[in-house]
């Protein structure tokens, strides 16, 4: 049990991190490249999607 929830911690915050970098990036570099804006686009999906898994 204490394994599972060390590990629903890992993933729940390596998703919210994941989804911070992603925001900081996208209003870094709004204004430049849509590349980059895509990027950071993926990483919040990355990032929610990883929050979000029930494991």
């Amino acid at each position: 049990m204490k394994r599972h929830r060390r590990c629903a911690f890992l993933q729940k915050s390596g998703g919210i991190i994941m989804a911070v970098f992603g925001i900081a990036l996208i209003v870094k570099t709004l204004p430049f490249y849509l590349f980059t804006l895509l990027l950071g686009l993926m990483l919040i999906w990355l990032g929610w999607r990883l929050y979000a898994v029930n494991g």
